[in-house]
């Protein structure tokens, strides 16, 4: 509203005055700007409480931190729009995310912990989270990490030294207020505490009862890459089609049972403790799959292969057979189902869709939802797939697949990543980084000529690229959202601005039309008189007068041009809106889906090696890396935790003989 110059001028000319309205008398801001700001202030106080409210509520599992942040986005947006102060609590029930003993509940809480804060000192707002609370008269109280235990510990026991008054002070000056032990506990074991006593049980709290978000039964094999048989020669036969799952339109693929919430406990000091947040699973639907009414059970759409993603995708895909290869008389191929070629994926030919089978890849884009199979090898490639694939051999190719690779022969000079595991045990690694989510299982790695391979044990490296890929996206919607926003508060702004011009020159131009009228009765009556010169001049206003009304006519029809435009754009960009919160809300969903795959531990990570694993191989794990310097056969290799005696702790990659 000012600059800061201005504003410190003004300061210095107020001479010390500490009147908010002092500022409107000099003319700072007029009486409407510091309404607001004053408004501004209280608001900003309120959002306080009610991020704190809305902290509560996400704990309490009533809602999400998204729907939070959404509603604190309405309820910024209604105070700058309508100076309107709606509480959260209020929205969320009218938004029926809450019920309103939910709300009741938050309140209680909230005020709860402020007593508490109140009870216990500003400096303490937050009751301490474990360890010695204190050491005070004798007496020494320990809180356990999760607050659902104190236990109490008197320092030099003598028969009577403490009192009962004594414990429960102390309790009470650290908010201790729930589950205490009876008067008849405390008193005996005061009575009788020695040297050799075990600390008491002082307070118990009631744990909570985690529940969950629901499971979901498949009616197919989701792992079929048993997608062809593996002859002896490394050749993989599609004929032998018993393991490709197929289904009929209509055929049940997944049901969903329901979820089952949890149970809040309270903890020592009287505040709720709330379950864990239990996502809620969904059947997730692409092509081909539609989910019924209530959302517990996805069937087919059509014929073809049902397929499940990494991330819990479900899909059926229809069947497209390239009898021939897949280059100059098919064109790039685009089909969002199963890519069937008899032949090679040609150089520089892209391929997008559900699943593909191919004889070979050569230098070809892959994109694909599910599995790729590949009769022969994959040669100079990027590839990028939702589920698994398998190959004969991969050469100088660049691998992205969310599941499991098997390879029968060889790989070599090539960038792999999976969110799966590599179980080639026949296969030989030459010169290659390989990152995997799972264990890596290979014939040998390296040979005495080859430059040496990276392989990398329980990575998250494709799910992170992904996730910041994803992250980026997000937030290149969210931006273009508010680009979008302001814009549409701006065409409001400015229509507004427009309908008060309009009133101002129709005012103008309904003066001159009175004027004209009021002029040309007088001239009448001078023409009437013989006053020639005289109703000339009064002729030469008339004309001023109108061209006065038709500028003020030509400005309106401008602005009336505009606000037509404006309103006809309002419309647009409303709907682009909700198509970026629609994108936003689905990427948001791919996100946490990357997130929880990456907080996933694995039960057992593993390199094994069923021939030679070659020097200078360097070998990263969770917590360790290193590079083998002599030549080992047949093993596996773990990383192992090891407690140091002074408390430390150590990880290293162990080695075992392969069995």
């Amino acid at each position: 509203m000012v600059s800061g110059d201005r504003l410190q001028a003004a300061l210095a000319a107020l001479d010390g005055a500490d009147d908010a309205s002092a500022l409107v008398r000099v003319g700072l801001l007029t009486q409407r700007q510091l309404r607001f700001l004053l408004g501004a202030r209280e608001m900003k106080n309120l959002r306080y409480h009610e991020v704190r409210f809305g902290r509560i509520v996400v704990e309490s599992g009533y809602a999400t931190e998204l729907q939070i942040e959404e509603v604190l986005q309405r309820q910024k947006q209604q105070f700058l729009r309508q100076g309107e102060k709606t509480m959260i609590g209020d929205m969320l029930v009218a938004d029926g995310t809450i019920t309103e003993e939910e709300k009741q509940h938050v309140i209680a809480t909230q005020q709860h912990l402020a007593q508490l804060q109140a009870a216990v000192g500003e400096s303490a707002a937050v009751p301490p989270q474990e360890g010695l609370l204190c050491a005070a008269d004798g007496i020494e109280i320990t809180l356990s990490k999760d607050k659902l235990r104190a236990t109490l510990r008197v320092l030099h026991p003598q028969q009577g030294s403490i009192s009962l008054q004594q414990v429960h002070a102390m309790a009470q000056e650290y908010g201790i207020v729930y589950g205490l032990a009876d008067d008849a506990t405390i008193g005996t074991y005061l009575q009788q505490v020695n040297d050799a006593s075990e600390p008491l049980p002082l307070a118990a709290g009631t744990p909570c009862t985690p529940g969950h978000g629901g499971e979901i039964r498949y009616h197919f094999d989701t792992n079929p890459l048993k997608a062809g048989r593996v002859e002896e020669d490394g050749v993989i036969d599609f004929k032998d089609r018993g393991d490709i799952p197929q289904v009929a339109e209509g055929a049940l693929l997944a049901e969903l049972s329901a979820p089952t919430p949890g149970h809040a406990g309270t903890d020592i000091h009287g505040a709720p403790l709330p379950p864990p947040e239990v996502r809620a699973k969904q059947l997730l639907c692409g092509h081909g799959v539609a989910l019924s009414a209530d959302g517990r059970a996805a069937r087919a759409s059509c014929a073809g292969t049902p397929s499940l993603s990494r991330l819990g995708l479900l899909a059926v895909f229809p069947v497209y057979r390239i009898k021939g290869d897949l280059g100059y008389k098919t064109g790039h191929v685009d089909f969002d189902g199963d890519i069937q070629v008899d032949g090679v994926v040609e150089r520089d030919f892209h391929v997008t869709g559900g699943r593909l089978a191919a004889s070979e890849i050569e230098a070809a884009t892959v994109d694909i939802k599910g599995d790729v199979v590949v009769r022969g090898g994959i040669i100079g490639a990027r590839i990028r797939a939702g589920g698994s694939l398998v190959a004969a051999y991969i050469h100088d190719s660049h691998i992205e697949v969310d599941g499991d690779l098997q390879v029968k022969r060889e790989v070599i000079g090539c960038d792999i990543m999976a969110g799966g595991g590599f179980h080639s045990p026949g296969c030989t690694v030459l010169n290659s980084r390989i990152a995997t989510k799972g264990a890596i299982i290979a014939g040998e790695v390296g040979s005495e000529s080859a430059k040496p391979s990276t392989l990398l044990i329980g990575s998250d490296a494709l799910l992170e690229a992904r996730l910041e890929a994803q992250q980026a996206l997000l937030k290149q919607l969210h931006q273009e959202q508010m680009r979008l926003r302001e814009t549409l508060e701006e065409g409001e702004e400015e229509n507004r601005v427009i309908t008060e011009t309009i009133a101002q020159k129709a005012q103008v131009q309904d003066r001159a039309q009175v004027e004209q009228r009021e002029l040309t009765k007088e001239r009448e009556a001078l023409l009437g008189v013989g006053m020639q010169a005289e109703a000339d001049a009064l002729g030469n206003q008339i004309k001023t007068s109108m061209s006065r009304a038709t500028i003020a006519e030509e400005e309106i029809n401008v602005l009336f041009e505009r606000q037509d435009a404006l309103l006809a754009a309002e419309p647009l960009m409303r709907q682009q809106i909700e198509t970026l919160l629609e994108r936003i809300y689905h990427i948001e969903q791919e996100c946490d889906l990357l997130s929880a795959q990456m907080a996933q531990q694995q039960d057992d990570l593993y390199l094994s090696v069923n021939g030679t694993l070659y020097p200078m191989t360097t070998i990263t794990t969770a917590h360790t890396t290193v590079k083998n310097q002599q030549e080992m056969r047949a093993l596996i290799l773990r990383e192992r935790h090891q407690r140091l005696p002074g408390g430390g702790e150590k990880w290293q990659i162990v080695t075992e003989p392969l069995k």
